[in-house]
């Protein structure tokens, strides 16, 4: 797509320079290859949610930046019907018509790119500004936004948000009860360690039971890990080892130093 623009910019320089005929070639040539360079640079800042609306933009953009070409070329055209014979002082003035129209197109590809960079480097938002939004999100049931948020009240994000284990809980439950595994495995700690709610190993088993069913690796570690040391279940070294192997089948590294060491202590 840059190579659009760079002819573009190329075309139009020689059109510029030139004063000849050869410029009505070279000028409409500088529009359509810029005005096509900016619309697919833009075009990939754009979201995929609404392709509609993606796709009205860029013929919009495109549009905008033709425009001064497509009015210099009609009224080139009716003043060519009008005199069949131009003369070289009318051919002049048709020449300057079009590179007028060109300063114009330059000038509206250069607040298309302002555009771009604007997409492509975001200014950062406040942290506050943030914050609300997350909670609105979370409000109207999005489960990533009550994972960010619980994580925030946790303290493992920043959002602007003092610390408040017992929301951090109640964030990680509805998330949870979505079916969240991360959520799930959370939720899970924060029941085994006492961290905004009262500690209760059973509960966090049965958070961690939740995750590691749907294979989540460090929920069936923790899992493995209750049923080594008997947390909220029976002491199984069996049912642990086949927690841990699942983990550490998936490349998860605290599972695999948990074998080893459970594998270690069975064999003594």
């Amino acid at each position: 797509m840059i190579y659009f623009f760079l002819a573009g910019v190329a075309a139009y320089l020689l059109a510029k320079s030139t004063r000849s005929w050869g410029a009505y070639a070279l000028t409409p040539l500088a529009a359509i290859f810029v005005s096509a360079g900016s619309v697919l640079i833009i075009s990939t800042t754009l979201s995929e949610e609404n392709r509609t609306s993606k796709i009205l933009a860029e013929i919009g953009l495109g549009g905008l930046c033709m425009s001064p070409f497509v009015l210099s070329i009609l009224i080139w055209l009716v003043r060519r019907s009008t005199s069949p014979a131009p003369t070289e002082e009318a051919q002049v003035e048709s020449l300057n018509l079009h590179r007028r129209a060109s300063y114009w197109a330059m000038g509206l590809i250069g607040f298309a790119f302002v555009i771009f960079l604007n997409a492509q480097f975001p200014s950062e938002p406040r942290e506050q500004d943030s914050a609300q939004a997350l909670i609105a999100k979370a409000k109207a049931g999005n489960v990533e936004a009550q994972l960010a948020l619980a994580d925030s009240y946790s303290g493992r994000e920043k959002y602007g948000l003092k610390k408040d284990l017992a929301a951090a809980v109640t964030w990680y439950l509805q998330a949870a009860e979505k079916g969240d595994a991360e959520a799930q495995h959370k939720l899970g700690d924060c029941h085994l360690h006492g961290q905004g709610v009262a500690e209760n190993p059973a509960e966090a088993v049965k958070w961690y039971r939740k995750a590691a069913e749907t294979g989540y690796a460090e929920a069936q570690a923790s899992l493995g890990f209750c049923y080594q040391k008997g947390l909220g279940v029976p002491a199984d070294l069996a049912e642990a080892k086949r927690w841990y192997t699942r983990a550490a089948s998936q490349g998860d590294a605290n599972a695999q130093a948990l074998l080893k060491e459970l594998s270690a202590q069975s064999g003594r």
